[in-house]
């Protein structure tokens, strides 16, 4: 984007109202494609578990309870079974505090209960 500003501003036009808007245009296009909304902001973190999965959808499950998102890639670096650890890079995106306050009191309450945890997490 910088070097696309840079090359417009800096070739001499004949018409400088074409370089306004080519400048206008480009940096109206970054502002619609890297806001929140459009694509929401993904962490990185590398993850040392205490445990080898056998499978992926174990391990990714793992991930996304322990980092509170959801995975969108990971990479297994190391897998210790003498240690029993595994070293996992992990991209993934972090899902809204009242989601994950509501996920973890269903987890936590007892059959009946849903309608209470509901009222108290949005309130």
């Amino acid at each position: 984007m910088a070097l696309v500003l840079g090359l417009i501003n800096g070739i001499v036009f004949h018409n400088a109202d074409l370089a306004r808007v080519l400048d206008f245009g480009i940096v109206m296009v970054m502002l619609l494609l890297d806001n929140r909304l459009v694509a929401p902001r993904g962490r990185r973190q590398v993850v040392t578990l205490d445990t080898v999965h056998p499978h992926e959808g174990a391990l990714r499950a793992d991930l996304e309870q322990r980092l509170g998102g959801k995975v969108k890639r990971m990479f297994v670096k190391e897998t210790d079974y003498v240690r029993d650890t595994t070293v996992v890079d992990v991209r993934y995106i972090p899902v809204t505090k009242v989601r994950t306050r509501l996920a973890l009191r269903r987890r936590q309450s007892a059959p009946g209960e849903d309608e209470r945890n509901l009222h108290e997490v949005i309130v």
